[in-house]
């Protein structure tokens, strides 16, 4: 006879206590791949300003040569429209969350410069 823990009664018994547990509302974005998405869509809102930085992360071109990515990865070199544009040294920088409302200080979000302009749009972000 095996032990509750071991066998296939202990699938059971949790899925029955999974499923007696109290529903709260979720939401969340699933992405299988993003590879196979290469081509821009009819109303194109910044498609080429989406690039692929050294370390494997994406980054977005904001403008004036800022690169937005997340502040877990590196301010890597990143390449937009086929052609690789260098980190400018010194220029990375954490975006801070608002004082007051239980967060912590930094977003997960981190912007640098890249040394040259790659003449993309500038994109528009609300304030």
């Amino acid at each position: 006879m095996s032990r509750l823990g071991h066998g296939p009664w202990a699938c059971v018994i949790f899925a029955l206590v999974f499923a007696c547990l109290p529903v709260r509302q979720a939401r969340a974005v699933m992405v299988a791949t993003t590879i196979g998405n290469t081509t821009a869509p009819v109303d194109d809102f910044g498609f080429a300003n989406v690039g692929v930085k050294s370390d494997g992360a994406t980054g977005v071109y904001l403008g004036y040569r800022w690169v937005l990515t997340a502040a877990h990865v590196a301010a890597t070199n990143i390449t937009l429209n086929g052609h690789v544009y260098q980190v400018e040294t010194d220029t990375s920088t954490y975006v801070t969350n608002p004082t007051g409302q239980g967060l912590s200080t930094y977003a997960d979000l981190r912007l640098y410069q890249i040394t040259e302009d790659p003449w993309l749009p500038t994109l528009k972000i609300a304030e």
